[in-house]
């Protein structure tokens, strides 16, 4: 038996009201004539059912997950009678000291992220303030429907919470609409995976008619995949150069899908052998086979493999794609016009930008910041445009990202920025050290190595799951403009608008 969390905003402010001590009738209703602090309870209830609820919208919610649970309430209610039933004024009722109670004792004990802690106290404030005690028809959230109720008695409280909406849109939460999409595709990707777990596994025998869909399916796949790369020959044509990190970065792209391509080939080829019959089916092709069935990628690859949403054969179709564009870098020259999503690792990509930028102007790395431009151009227009520049082609770039095309300009040292550049709202720069807040942004500055073994190259590769391309550039790029708006991009039949960027480098002596 398990005895699971209330689901829904006004699930939760009911639990807390049937709860300990609220339930009480003699702690409820103290006995004064004012409704200040039955008003105090709500608020309070209120801010524990929104905080549990924010978990739902995983990492929009909170960047942690945290398990605030009826301790934290019943503490801080009790906190809350200790210091405010018998208060008269308003004036009176010591706001601060149950605000650090509460935020930073109480439910912040439990809080680990300094981000989330300040979002606990901005959300608490809202609740414990002299707005929700004197006006009549507060609103807790900003929306209509949830106003502080006037009443002092437990029972009309709970009529009040009963009238509420079943379902709280998530502008009461603090966020946006598309908040609300996230987690309900978040929720059925959950449910589907559920479906897919629930599917009747391998028997003592192989079913003839999946086995032969199998074999047909990896047969088909191995036949696609090229040869790995020729390491050797890549270095050759690309060789290791202090003034070309992009030779560097091509490299290291290489080994890791070389090793990937080695792993779908070697999985595939022990799948047809235990479909044959030749040997034994391991765990690790059982899960395999299974994949192929369902049409997922197999748990071998995605070890080894870039980040991926996508099913199986859109991932094969995928992975030839990079294939192909890695395989024209190496036979021709450093390409003007990079493929970002393409990149397994895009922080060394990143980093080999600013390094050959660094090492050609003799400025430290250290000073030189990442500048982004949002524009209207398409690719053709901007490399006419452009004298020298670095493209990053987004072809694949996920519906928040703020688009259609990115572009930027190369500034020499000794001149500022041209005005009309500056006098742009969706400018921003990204700097590369710390501010002097102390508050440190994305590392874009990672070490890119350019000497080592092999093992140590592909010993990083477990970072490659860190971040896709496309949730780099998202960190990078402002989320809003100053006096304008952006313009989002849209998927339609699973193709969206290519997208640009241009990585321009602005050196800045501090």
């Amino acid at each position: 038996m398990t005895n699971e969390p209330p689901r829904g905003l006004r699930a939760n402010l009911t639990k807390s009201y049937y709860s300990d001590p609220i339930n009480d009738p003699e702690f409820f209703d103290d006995g004064a004539e004012n409704t200040t602090f039955q008003r105090l309870i709500y608020g309070l209830c209120f801010f524990h059912a929104l905080i549990q609820e924010r978990r739902n919208f995983g990492p929009l919610g909170w960047n942690v997950p945290y398990e605030f649970n009826e301790s934290d309430i019943k503490i801080s209610v009790r906190q809350l009678k200790m210091l405010a039933s018998n208060c008269g004024a308003v004036d009176e009722i010591p706001l601060e000291a149950l605000i650090y109670l509460t935020g930073e004792c109480n439910y912040g004990g439990r809080v680990t992220d300094a981000r989330d802690r300040r979002l606990l106290l901005c959300l608490l404030t809202k609740f414990y303030n002299k707005e929700l005690i004197q006006e009549e028809e507060y609103k807790v959230c900003g929306v209509e429907e949830y106003q502080v109720p006037s009443s002092s008695t437990w029972k009309r409280h709970l009529d009040h919470i009963a009238a509420l909406p079943l379902t709280a849109p998530p502008q009461v939460f603090g966020l946006h609409e598309n908040a609300d999409l996230a987690k309900d595709h978040r929720e059925t990707e959950q449910l589907f995976s559920g479906i897919l777990i629930l599917e009747p596994q391998l028997g003592s025998s192989v079913d003839s008619d999946a086995a032969g869909i199998v074999l047909d399916l990896a047969c088909e796949i191995l036949a696609r995949l090229p040869p790995l790369f020729d390491i050797n020959y890549a270095e050759e044509k690309h060789p290791l150069s202090y003034d070309q990190s992009m030779n560097t970065v091509l490299k290291q792209e290489l080994l890791r899908y070389n090793r990937l391509v080695a792993t779908v080939r070697s999985t595939l080829k022990a799948v047809k052998k235990a479909v044959s019959g030749e040997c034994l089916m391991s765990d690790e092709v059982e899960d395999t086979y299974l994949s192929l069935i369902l049409g997922r990628i197999p748990s071998a690859w995605e070890s080894r493999s870039y980040p991926s949403r996508k099913g199986l054969a859109p991932y094969i179709s995928n992975l030839l794609h990079r294939l192909k564009f890695f395989n024209r870098w190496v036979e021709e020259k450093t390409p003007d016009v990079y493929w970002f999503s393409g990149l397994f690792f895009p922080y060394s990509f990143l980093t080999g930008i600013r390094q050959n930028y660094s090492r050609k102007h003799r400025i430290p790395i250290d000073r030189i910041y990442f500048q982004f431009k949002v524009m209207g151009k398409e690719v053709e227009d901007i490399i006419n445009d452009c004298i020298k520049p670095n493209f990053v082609e987004l072809p694949e770039v996920i519906e928040m990202l703020p688009t259609p095309n990115m572009r930027g300009q190369y500034q020499p040292l000794d001149t500022d920025l041209e005005d009309d550049t500056l006098s742009l709202s969706e400018e921003r720069h990204i700097q590369t050290e710390e501010k002097s807040d102390g508050n440190s942004l994305d590392p874009v500055d990672e070490c890119l190595e350019e000497a080592g073994s092999e093992e140590s190259q592909l010993a990083s590769l477990s970072d490659a799951h860190l971040d896709s391309p496309d949730d780099v550039i998202y960190k990078m790029i402002p989320r809003q403009a100053e006096g304008g708006t952006y313009t989002w991009v849209s998927s339609v039949n699973d193709k969206c608008i290519p997208s640009l960027l241009s990585l321009a480098i602005d050196p800045r002596i501090d």
